[in-house]
């Protein structure tokens, strides 16, 4: 029967216990009145968290109205408690003053004018609620009590066990919805074999088809490939008839009254139920996906009485926050898998409905067996065939179970089950080579693909296309004694699916089919992507979406050995690429040919001239050899012979002067040559000198000159390439500016573009080293860029690379100094490499290790700065390291020596600005150097003087960013000032001043995240300034709204922590988001979902702990998550554990002179908590 909690005033005490009495004798057991000595608050309990408890298990709430009731503040919040949840709510009118407004939508039961019929409607509507709550619907005759691997039907509404507080969660979400509005769209999410269907479809649909008069309440329906079909066949079996086609265009204003007018239930609620919205993605086009969210969201709309409940694999989450179409707000609600300590509810459940008698040692052996609540669908699998096979004689026993196990192979009954049932089905059938490559054909791809994550996932396939030679099989799998397909019809159409996706673990032929066909359907997922993709371009563009490169060669062989796989569509797509690739590679022939035939014409024609500067320098020589010889013989010839002589010479003479003139010239164009490529070397290296002038401080120069400067640089070396390709200089200058050029991208937020350029300055500088290998400034040069392309993998979250790139660079730096040990360039890349290392491993738990390379850097240029006092440079670097020590040693729990390096790092960066005001680095840094020591007196309570520091930095961060407006780091660096500012702010209780700089601050992240989604650090900028927007709110009293805020922020941690476990930082982010969300979920009426937050977040804090188990910031973050978490503890037990757990370490800290005195008060707290437990 159901369970009721009466509402009453103290003074009322005999109307309320007559009242009681009456339930009791009506079979409501199960009630709760606070006075009542057997059922009530027993002395010395904390009567308001037991009022609170006890309001949260009822199913329905009866109101003693009186005077009495309406002047007590407490009768008021249980009833506003109750609506709220949902409950069902019944007032009775008591005492003649007792009929005032309560809630006009409630049926109140006048007790003074007519008693014993108002019992006995409040009777009936009580029965009501019970059926509606605890089941009470009928067993259809001769219907097995275990659905097997299939889910559970409305049909099976009286044998659905184990979900009972999840049915009572999601029926009290969809009746707040439809009493208070809200979001009324609501998903429900969990990943396969969670029982997301029969939650929806055997749990919240029957017993809303009870409340009549509230609802009225659709069949659930698949999307499958036109989800307007599925919604037209639920009206249909509703009363109002709208064709599919015609439903896009229908007001839904006309379908709520045609639902009300043949229902007669003109105020109810309208539940629309979708069922594996999966499909919207999998089966359904685009255009008819986009169409149908957008129909939801106008059956969402203003005024209306539709609830729409989804459900959704939790792997396609992602992809609905995305989709075109859904306008609406919505909500989740999450589905957990069962836990295995309900199997008992599983099993004796269903067979007591069905009056079957289960031995005890069969329910305490399936669930060893299920030793994960993975195994649960083969459990209900197990059930089924265990039924079948011996449940004629009214029983099911341990040993008919332990006789399917196959211990030989190690295998379970629930795991022999699968596989001997499929096995079985194929022996019989005696299939033929061909039909068995059918039926693989028929498994793949028509109902299987993979997702995202590499796993199989089922997807339903039409009958009429698996291949004709599989049918026969497929039957059999589908046929009472296997039940391993379900071949299901609607409307003409019949489709084959896998009934469940655990068949793809546990039957060893399949298993062995989809690893051998894991390539394909990962490329087949890539294919329909792109074809998606190349379909929706306009006909100008089709040719840039067409595939290549091995996707194109792995298709092509595909399509050639399994054609029937394809449908028209596909392959055409595949042709069409096919024929663009041919033609790619005839074009890049041709010009290979064409280049190929020019290359030989220029060397044909160089040659000739060489040949012909050759010859008449051998011409000059043999005439002026004839010269001589004549000049030798003058006085011998006759006069006559003389003259003809001294003509000939006077020729000779002229064509060795003209063959000298033309060697000189080729002497000279080759000496160009050498001279052009000496200044065009020259030039570039004089230009990239002048860009690392520039960007040696980058975040100081606006990004538009920096651009004007590397266009020269481009410009020039690009020619350069032409004219000597292999040229060593050439290649060195290429790769400093593709350096430099990566700077300015990633302060223009291009990360994608920073990240090309250093790929390829990265294999140029390895090239040039592997040809030199002990070239030391290739070594310095390959170590800059190893430290930038680390820069990049931290700035996208990448620590694990980033820690690789970095220890390559420190190799390197190390070699080189080893080599020059005098040259402070050499000891300063050590340095840089040393200081990035630590910075990468102090927040993910090895911060001893960061705090010594730290401290060895610091050691590097304090040295530095001592030989060279006058260098700014040296000082600025003292500075940055004795900041990178204080946080780690604020990791250490050293606060005395944190505050000491913060305080000597100031101390420096104003001496640095001082000796140049007008130096943009030096001024980031008197920001972040003020907010450190800010952000400490914030923490030990110095308002006042945090204010003072946190001003300073605004004001300096306002200026920077005002200067140059393109720059992203400067705007990066106001929003932090913004919200250190306003932290302030809200500590010293100003909450509209800090609410105000707050949503500056939101401004600033978004429109920064939204610039570069791939930037980690801006994304978690974007995190932290919701959060800020929520603690506003909350502290302003806008529950609801901070909730909005903390959790779109809560998704941003999730997301940041999941890429990077081990990035301690975004970890304890995710964990103090985890809190706020609690807090707010509790204020909104969560409680389930808030338990789940603080729950979720004391996980992640036991795990920041065992990562830095000395770390006095993770123990008083694990005692503040415990003391969060233990509120919502019911269980005393487990409250007296958490809460000696929490005191246990607040006792240790307080040993080590490491407690705050901030903690103190948590401590009186939780004393008092365990004073109020009951004794053990």
């Amino acid at each position: 029967m159901a369970r009721v909690f009466i509402s009453h005033s103290s003074r009322d005490r005999e109307q309320a216990e007559e009242i009681f009495a009456w339930l009791r004798a009506q079979g409501f057991e199960q009630g709760f009145l606070d006075i009542d000595k057997h059922q009530g608050i027993p002395p010395g309990e904390r009567w308001e968290q037991k009022l609170y408890d006890e309001l949260d298990r009822a199913q329905a709430m009866i109101l003693v109205l009186t005077r009495n009731w309406f002047d007590s503040k407490w009768c008021f919040a249980e009833f506003a408690q109750a609506r709220s949840r949902g409950k069902a709510i019944f007032p009775l009118i008591c005492a003649p003053d007792g009929d005032q407004f309560v809630g006009d939508d409630l049926q109140k039961l006048n007790l003074v004018r007519d008693k014993q019929g108002g019992l006995e409607r409040l009777a009936r509507r009580l029965t009501e609620v019970a059926l509606m709550g605890q089941g009470g619907f009928d067993f259809p005759p001769g219907r097995a009590p275990y659905p097997g691997f299939l889910s559970f039907d409305e049909d099976d509404a009286a044998i659905y066990f184990g979900r009972d507080d999840d049915v009572r969660r999601l029926i009290q979400r969809a009746d707040s919805r439809r009493i208070e509005g809200g979001r009324r769209c609501i998903f429900v999410l969990g990943e396969s074999g969670t029982g997301k269907s029969s939650l929806l479809r055997a749990g919240l649909i029957p017993r809303l088809r009870k409340a009549k008069r509230e609802w009225v309440v659709l069949s659930a329906f698949r999307p499958e490939d036109d989800p307007f079909a599925g919604l037209s066949r639920s009206l249909k079996a509703a009363g109002v008839d709208i064709d599919a086609g015609a439903l896009p265009d229908t007001d839904p204003r006309t379908i709520a009254d045609a639902l009300a007018e043949a229902h007669d239930a003109h105020h109810a609620g309208v539940l629309v139920a979708v069922d594996q919205a999966e499909e919207l993605f999998t089966r359904s086009a685009a255009e008819r996906r986009e169409a149908f969210l957008a129909y939801l969201s106008r059956l969402l709309g203003p005024g209306l009485p539709f609830v729409v409940v989804v459900t959704l694999r939790s792997d396609h989450f992602g992809e609905v926050q995305k989709a075109a179409g859904l306008d609406s707000e919505f909500e989740e609600f999450s589905l957990r898998p069962m836990p295995v300590e309900r199997i008992g509810d599983i099993v004796r459940g269903p067979a007591r409905v069905a009056g079957l008698d289960v031995e005890d040692g069969l329910v305490a052996r399936i669930a060893s067996d299920a030793r994960s609540t993975d195994a649960l669908p083969l459990v209900a699998f197990a059930l089924r065939r265990i039924y079948d096979q011996f449940g004629d004689d009214g029983r099911l026993r341990l040993n008919e179970y332990e006789s399917l196990r196959d211990a030989a192979a190690g295998l379970s009954p629930l795991e022999t089950l699968v596989r001997d049932t499929a096995a079985d089905v194929i022996a019989r059938a005696k299939p033929t080579p061909a039909e068995l490559a059918a039926l693989r054909e028929a498994f793949v791809p028509g109902m299987v693909r993979i997702n995202d994550e590499g796993g199989f996932v089922r997807q339903a396939a039409r009958w009429d296309e698996v291949p004709e030679e599989s049918k026969r099989l497929l039957s059999a799998l589908a046929g009472p004694s296997a039940r391993l397909l379900v071949v299901r019809e609607h409307e003409g159409t019949r489709e084959v699916e896998v009934a469940h996706e655990a068949l793809f673990r546990v039957w060893p032929l399949l298993v062995g089919w989809l690893e051998e066909e894991r390539e394909f359907l990962i490329g087949r997922n890539r294919l329909e992507r792109a074809l998606a993709d190349w379909q929706a371009l306009p006909e100008s563009e089709r040719d840039k979406g067409l595939i290549s490169g091995i996707l194109l060669e792995r298709a092509k062989n595909w399509l050639a050995l399994h054609p029937g796989r394809f449908d028209a569509a596909e392959t055409d797509f595949i042709e069409a690429s096919e024929r663009a690739d041919a033609e790619r590679k005839r074009e890049a022939e041709a010009q290979r040919q064409a280049l190929e035939a020019a290359k030989l014409r220029q060397a044909e024609t160089e040659r000739d001239a060489a040949q012909r500067v050759q010859r008449r320098t051998r011409m000059a020589a043999a005439i002026l050899g004839l010269v001589a010889l004549v000049a030798i013989g003058a006085g011998i010839l006759a006069f006559r012979a003389e003259q003809r002589a001294t003509a000939e010479a006077d020729r000779a003479n002229a064509e060795a002067v003209r063959a000298n003139a033309e060697a000189e010239r080729a002497n000279a164009e080759a000496d160009r040559a050498n001279a052009n490529l000496t200044i065009a070397r020259d030039t570039v290296y004089n230009v990239a000198r002048d860009v690392a002038q520039g960007v040696r401080d980058i975040q100081g120069m606006r990004i538009e000159n920096l651009r004007a400067i590397l266009q020269r640089v481009e410009t020039a070396i690009a020619d350069l390439l032409k004219a000597a390709p292999d040229d060593e200089q050439v290649l060195r200058g290429r790769a400093t500016t593709l350096t430099l050029f990566s700077d300015t991208y990633l302060a223009a937020g291009d990360t994608a573009a920073a990240q090309a350029g250093l790929d390829e300055a990265l294999t140029i500088r390895r090239r040039l080293l592997a040809a030199h290998p002990d070239d030391l400034k290739l070594m310095s040069d390959l170590s800059l860029t190893l430290n930038r392309e680390g820069d990049i993998k931290v700035r996208t979250g990448d620590l694990p690379a980033a820690l690789t790139f970095y220890r390559e660079a420190l190799d390197l730096a190390r070699a080189v100094q080893a080599a020059r040990p005098d040259d402070p360039d050499a000891q300063a890349d050590v340095w840089i490499s040393l200081i990035k290392i630590g910075d990468v491993l102090t927040p993910t738990g090895q911060a001893a290790e960061g705090l010594a390379l730290y401290e060895e850097a610091l050691g590097i240029v304090r040295g530095l700065a001592a030989a060279e006092p006058e260098n700014n440079e040296w000082l600025r670097r003292v500075g940055q390291t004795l900041s990178a020590v204080g946080d780690a040693k604020r990791r250490a729990g050293d606060l005395a020596g944190m505050m000491a390096a913060y305080e000597e790092s100031l101390s420096l960066v104003r001496q640095l600005a001082e000796r140049d005001p007008t130096n943009a680095p030096y001024r980031r840094d008197m920001i972040v150097a003020l907010q450190r020591i800010g952000d400490q007196k914030l923490l030990a309570g110095d308002t006042a003087e945090a204010v003072k520091l946190f001003d300073e930095a605004l004001a300096i961060a306002r200026e920077l960013a005002a200067s140059d407006p393109g720059n992203k780091s400067y705007q990066s660096d106001l929003a932090i000032a913004i919200e250190k500012t306003a932290d302030a702010a809200l500590a010293e209780g100003d909450v509209a001043a800090a609410t105000q700089l707050y949503d500056e601050q939101l401004g600033i992240a978004r429109g920064l995240a939204e610039s570069d989604p791939d930037n980690a650090d801006w994304q978690r900028g974007l995190s932290v300034a919701l959060e800020r927007v929520g603690d506003a709110k909350a502290k302003a009293g806008d529950s609801a709204g901070a909730l909005v805020v903390f959790e779109e922020s809560l998704v941003i941690n999730r997301k940041l922590a999941e890429s990077d476990p081990q990035n301690l930082d975004w970890q304890r982010d995710l964990m103090i988001i985890l809190n706020r969300v609690g807090g707010m979920r509790l204020q909104n009426y969560d409680f389930e979902n808030s338990v789940a937050a603080y729950e979720e977040g004391l996980s992640v804090a036991r795990t920041l702990l065992a990562a830095e188990p000395d770390s006095v910031e993770r123990q008083t973050d694990l005692i503040m998550s415990i003391a969060q978490t233990q509120i919502m503890v019911l269980d005393p037990v487990r409250k007296r554990a958490l809460i000696e757990e929490a005191l246990a370490m607040l006792d240790k800290l307080q040993a080590a002179g490491q407690l705050s005195m901030a903690m103190l008060p948590l401590r009186m707290m939780l004393n008092q908590s365990l004073s109020e437990l009951p004794p053990e």
